[in-house]
């Protein structure tokens, strides 16, 4: 039998509702670099020029007002396509019990897939200190946050968040931390002390976040396996031993300034065709998207935060 035509191929509008509902709690890339929705799968998007020079504004009786002009620059995006497929054989929908679904779990695991895909993309730009050009630091020895003596987390993150602001105007409002660290900042004598008199003493992330001073405190949690098919399971973390301190713009606009977003011209689908010879139907999930650092003056990065 010849692969399915295009006409046999269709959107499976309940099945895409499936994957849009679906959410796993876990990952935070979207909070990291916000979705722009585009039109079209690659093209140009402008980037402002830093200028704070003040100009002569004061007008002398019936003169005309001094004029100034702005400049802005282009960069590019590319969305790429990421999808996978899966087979639902017909036995194994007509042995299926109550309360399975076949095709609604088969779309949440693809779905759980894609998205994990993006976190660990998102991750990889996030956390690498080349993104960040001189705004970097390497914690090392007593000025790891796993040393309880040495270590000042409250003073790192102030000073990140002045380097950001000077470089950019912006201050940042968004902490992203990888869970290994976090664990350790919740027995940090530093933030034992400012938290003993709250309720209960119990530190949430949103005690967290006043502490530090910013909107949101990200804990990225997500596992990933790195292996290769076939070889025995290698777990890791998205997410490592980094904090990053972001701008992420809460309303993306096009002349509003975010440390980075993500273009998607088209948001999760999920297909659905028939494959006869297989004795089942196909089911594929899949977005068009490009994540991009649209202003690293607006972020700066901790490695080995601790060790």
């Amino acid at each position: 039998m010849a692969n399915p035509l295009i006409s046999d191929v269709h959107v499976d509008a309940v099945l895409s509702g499936v994957s849009l509902r679906y959410a796993n709690d876990e990952l935070i890339a979207d909070q990291v670099m916000p979705v722009v929705a585009v039109k079209k799968e690659s093209d140009l998007y402008y980037t402002y020029n830093r200028d704070w020079r003040l100009p002569q504004s004061k007008r002398a009786l019936g003169a005309e007002a001094n004029e100034v002009e702005w400049n802005v620059s282009t960069a590019t995006y590319a969305c790429e396509e990421y999808a996978l497929k899966d087979l639902i054989p017909d036995r194994l929908r007509d042995n299926q019990d109550t309360p399975l679904n076949v095709d609604i779990d088969t779309t949440e695991s693809l779905t759980e897939t894609i998205q994990l895909g993006r976190e660990k993309r998102v991750a990889d730009i996030a956390f690498a200190a080349g993104t960040y050009g001189t705004q970097t630091s390497a914690l090392a020895g007593a000025n790891q946050w796993d040393d309880y003596a040495g270590s000042d987390p409250i003073g790192d993150v102030r000073s990140a968040k002045a380097t950001v602001h000077a470089a950019s105007g912006k201050m940042p409002n968004t902490m992203i931390v990888g869970i290994q660290v976090h664990l350790k900042l919740l027995d940090h004598p530093d933030i034992l002390e400012r938290i003993k008199y709250t309720q209960r003493g119990v530190i949430t992330n949103d005690i967290l976040a006043a502490l530090f001073e910013v909107d949101n405190y990200i804990v990225g949690k997500a596992l990933y396996d790195s292996s290769l098919e076939g070889v025995a399971e290698s777990l890791g973390y998205i997410w490592g031993k980094n904090v990053s301190l972001l701008y992420a713009e809460k309303s993306p606009g096009i002349k509003k300034v975010s440390f980075g977003y993500q273009f998607q011209s088209r948001g999760f689908r999920v297909k659905k065709w028939r494959e006869e010879k297989r004795d089942g139907d196909f089911v594929e999930a899949g977005e068009l998207r490009d994540e991009v650092v649209v202003a690293a003056a607006c972020g700066y990065l901790y490695t080995t935060v601790i060790s």
